[in-house]
């Protein structure tokens, strides 16, 4: 796994931390979760690059404005390559997030049963 961040950039003084979970599940089959968590900066984006397997992903958060409660911008991509398949989904959602707040930012329902959900908590 990958962790990129600013180096430079002076970091929350909350040092804020957000929490991010990838949940898919589909029919008669346990649900699968993905866990990752990246410093809040003030002035810069966070980015994770993770490889699971076949699968990557590509995380990247930041405040959407210059203000301390401004939204938080998730830039969520995931890329799932097989023998002789590949899938990819992005999610950017920009989202009003309180400290201890768990939320969904995004969910997709499948017509064949399977969904995944993009949930954030800022700690």
């Amino acid at each position: 796994m990958r962790i990129a961040s600013s180096q430079n950039a002076p970091t929350s003084s909350a040092s804020l931390q957000v929490s991010l979970e990838v949940r898919e599940s589909g029919p008669g089959a346990p649900a699968r979760v993905e866990r990752f968590s990246l410093p809040l900066t003030d002035h810069s984006q966070s980015k994770i690059t993770s490889r699971i397997g076949d699968t990557e992903y590509r995380i990247g958060v930041h405040r959407a404005g210059p203000a301390p409660d401004s939204p938080l911008q998730f830039d969520v991509e995931k890329s799932q390559r097989g023998p002789g398949t590949r899938s990819e989904a992005a999610v950017t959602a920009s989202v009003r997030i309180k400290t201890r707040q768990r939320i969904v930012i995004a969910r997709m329902d499948r017509s064949d049963g399977s969904r995944t959900e993009v949930i954030a908590e800022l700690k």
